[in-house]
């Protein structure tokens, strides 16, 4: 019972930890969406200019935020001292807003959120200087992976309510079932997640799915009787509104896909494992102690 509560409870603080900086961000950029702050005009050379001579008086300000660009790449314009600054204003403001008794490294937290929209801009500088542009297969890929990030989050949060609605019936063996099946998904990362993109056959709207070609088939089954619950469990899910594709299988087309790192051998296609051992195919560390036992859930 106790491990069931801290998978909740680890759930919750992630998702809790991901929202504050989400509206410190967006706040401090005055924007709707994060996709929106690469789009903003940089600091100013003035602006810069101003901060070198005096940082305490002219750095940054959580009010009007802007990112100083003005190094060729995502990491070395992290690593600019405007942008350092900005930071970590933005951690001390994320401290008043949950107390400083929450043990989080925000500084952490938002460097990693503003590299990534710093990685946006250089990729955009990138497209632009480009004489060709992304391909489709390129667009394509770039929404499978989103999708699947997507897919990872949901799974997690029908999981979650799960675990919490079998400890309200008192039902410990249901509830441990699906903190079992949340770990087993915490394991095998968003990573591990199969490929989806939308088609059409026959007029019809699909959702395509790819699936790996080093995950074993029984995840396939798992994650179908998880997906299912939304549908099968309407007293605990609210569904109205909700478009549902026809899923189509493509099992013709496999991705080919380095695995994430650390998942036990049970987790692997036996036929994959064999030729990753002989070096025929994508490879990652396999996991080592307990973890290394775990075995995929049966529902």
């Amino acid at each position: 019972m106790y491990r069931i509560f801290i998978l909740i409870l680890n759930i919750r603080l992630t998702n809790k930890k991901q929202h504050i900086v989400r509206t410190v961000i967006l706040d401090a950029f005055d924007v709707g969406a994060i996709k929106d702050v690469s789009k903003l005009p940089p600091t100013t050379a003035e602006q810069l200019a101003l901060f070198l001579k005096n940082p305490s008086t002219h750095g940054p300000d959580l009010i009007g935020a802007s990112l100083d660009t003005s190094a060729s790449t995502a990491s070395a314009m992290k690593c600019l001292p405007w942008n350092q600054e900005l930071m970590r204003k933005m951690a001390l403001r994320a401290e008043e807003i949950v107390g400083r008794e929450d043990d989080v490294d925000w500084e952490g937290s938002f460097n990693d959120r503003i590299y990534r929209i710093l990685l946006d801009i250089q990729n955009s500088r990138t497209r632009t200087s480009s004489s060709n542009p992304p391909s489709p297969s390129s667009a394509q890929k770039t929404q499978r992976r989103r999708n699947q990030r997507q897919k990872f989050t949901r799974r997690q949060q029908i999981c979650t309510i799960m675990v919490e609605a079998a400890l309200e019936e008192g039902d410990e063996g249901k509830a441990k079932l699906w903190a079992d099946v949340l770990q087993c998904m915490q394991v095998l990362t968003a990573d591990g997640m199969s490929e989806e993109e939308n088609g059409e056959e026959d007029g019809e709207l699909v959702r395509y799915v790819y699936e790996l070609d080093f995950r074993h088939p029984e995840f396939q089954s798992l994650f179908n009787f998880v997906d299912r619950m939304r549908e099968s469990q309407k007293t605990v899910f609210n569904t109205t509104g909700r478009k549902r594709f026809r899923k189509v299988q493509r099992i013709d087309i496999c991705p080919a896909r380095k695995p994430p790192a650390d998942l036990p051998p049970s987790y692997y296609k036996p036929e994959y494992l064999q030729l990753m051992r002989q070096g025929q195919v994508p490879s990652a560390k396999l996991a080592e102690g307990e973890k290394a036992s775990l075995t995929i859930p049966r529902c």
